[in-house]
C-alpha cells in the first residue's frame, strides 16, 4: 500500500501513521494521513478518505476499477487480487447508521428554521429556492459541535459519531464536528434512506466550498446518484448533472435531474439510470472538464439502450443552476429544444 502512496506523495511516519501534503487542496501543513494497518486514508481538511484505489482514482480522474487494473498492472500484482478487502457489514450495524444519519438531518432541518438559520435560509432564499424545494429536500443547517452534544446526550458513542463521519478528533484528540457553518444537504439512496451529507460553506473562509461525507459502510459514493429517490418510478426521462444544486435548481422547475456528485459515471450508476430510465440528458458544466466528461458519459451510456441527449450550453452561464438562478428559463427551453412539457418558472 506504501509503495503506491510513495509515487504520489511524500510521506513522514508519524507514530502509527504516515502524514503528507494533501494534493486535493491547497495545502501547507501535512493534513493527509495514511494508515498502513486500517488500509485506508483520510484528509482532514478536504474530509475526503477512503481506500487506495479511492486515491488513485480520485488522483487520476479515474474510475474505481480503472484504478484497480492500473494498480494491478504498475505494481504487478495479480489482476484478481485486491489491495483493501470489501468488509462484511452486517445489516443491524447499516440500520444504525442510517437512523444516525436520518436524526442528523432531522437536527440540521430544525436548526436551518431557528434563529442560528437565519443567514443559512437567507443564502437559500438569494438562491431561489422556495420553501417548499426547501422543505421536499431536507435541506437544513449545521452551526458548530451542537450537534456533537445533542447525539451524545441520545446516547451515541464518540466511537459512532466518528464512523459515521459526522465528528472527527481534532489535534489535541478533542471532539469537533466535521460540518461548521454550513448548508446540509441529506444525500439518500434510491431507497431514501440517508447515506451521508454534503455542507455548503457559509463563512467564505473554508477552503472547501461543498465538504462531503467521506465513505462510510453506508455511503459509496459510485452506488450513488442523488435525487435519485425522489424521481417516480412512471418517469423515464432524466437529466445528470454534475452538483447538488443543479439537480435542486432543474428539480424546482419540474426537471426530473440527478447529480453524479463529480463528473464520473460508476458502473453501479449505470446500471440504476438502465434500470428506470429510457432517455437520459447530459446536462454538465460548460468548462473543459465537464465538456470532457460528458463525451465520456455519452460512450459509456451508449451500448445501454438508453437513448442519450447532450445539452449542448454554450451561454454565459456555468451549469444548469446558474441558469435557472437568472431566471432565464427561454434559454433552458431551448436548450432543451422543448422535448420535453416542462413547467418552468
Amino acid at each position: 500500500m506504501l509503495e503506491v502512496f510513495r509515487d504520489y506523495l511524500k510521506l513522514s511516519k508519524r507514530g502509527r501513521n504516515y502524514v503528507a501534503i494533501c494534493p486535493f487542496h491547497s495545502d501547507s501543513h501535512p493534513s493527509l494521513s495514511v494508515s498502513v494497518e486500517k488500509q485506508v486514508w483520510r484528509c482532514f481538511v478536504c474530509n475526503v478518505g477512503g481506500s487506495v484505489e479511492y486515491f488513485v482514482a480520485k488522483i487520476e480522474n479515474l474510475s474505481i476499477n480503472e484504478a484497480k487494473q492500473l494498480i494491478s498492472a504498475k505494481y504487478n500484482l495479480d489482476q484478481q487480487q485486491t489491495i483493501s478487502q470489501p468488509k462484511v457489514v452486517p445489516q443491524s450495524e447499516k440500520d444504525k447508521l442510517y437512523q444516525l444519519n436520518n436524526l442528523t438531518m432531522l437536527y440540521f432541518k430544525n436548526s436551518l428554521n431557528t434563529i442560528i438559520g437565519t443567514t443559512a435560509k437567507e443564502y437559500l432564499h438569494n438562491r431561489g429556492y422556495s420553501e417548499q424545494i426547501i422543505d421536499e429536500f431536507d435541506l437544513g443547517y449545521s452551526n458548530s459541535d451542537d450537534l456533537i452534544n445533542f447525539l451524545l446526550k441520545k446516547g451515541y458513542s464518540q466511537e459512532e459519531l466518528i464512523k459515521a463521519n459526522l465528528a472527527r478528533l481534532n489535534y489535541k484528540d478533542e471532539l469537533c464536528s466535521v460540518f461548521k457553518d454550513r448548508v446540509m444537504i441529506p444525500i439518500k439512496n434510491e431507497n431514501n434512506q440517508v447515506v451521508g451529507f454534503s455542507g455548503r460553506d457559509l463563512s467564505n473562509t473554508s477552503q472547501i466550498k461543498y465538504l462531503n461525507s467521506a465513505e462510510t459502510d453506508v455511503f459509496i459514493k459510485s452506488n450513488v446518484l442523488f435525487n435519485l429517490n425522489k424521481i417516480p418510478e412512471f418517469q423515464k426521462e432524466v437529466t445528470i448533472v454534475e452538483g447538488y444544486m443543479d439537480a435542486i435548481s432543474l428539480a424546482q422547475n419540474a426537471i426530473p435531474a440527478v447529480a453524479l456528485m463529480g463528473t464520473n459515471l460508476s458502473k453501479n450508476q449505470i446500471s440504476l439510470l438502465s434500470k428506470r430510465f429510457d432517455k437520459v440528458n447530459i446536462f454538465l458544466d460548460n468548462d473543459k472538464p465537464g465538456r470532457l466528461a460528458s463525451e465520456k458519459i455519452n460512450s459509456l451510456l451508449v451500448n445501454t439502450g438508453i437513448t442519450i441527449k447532450t445539452i449542448d450550453n454554450n451561454s454565459q452561464y456555468k451549469d444548469a443552476d446558474e441558469i435557472c438562478q437568472s431566471k432565464n428559463f427561454d434559454l433552458l427551453k431551448e436548450l432543451y429544444k422543448n422535448e420535453a412539457e416542462f413547467e418552468l418558472g
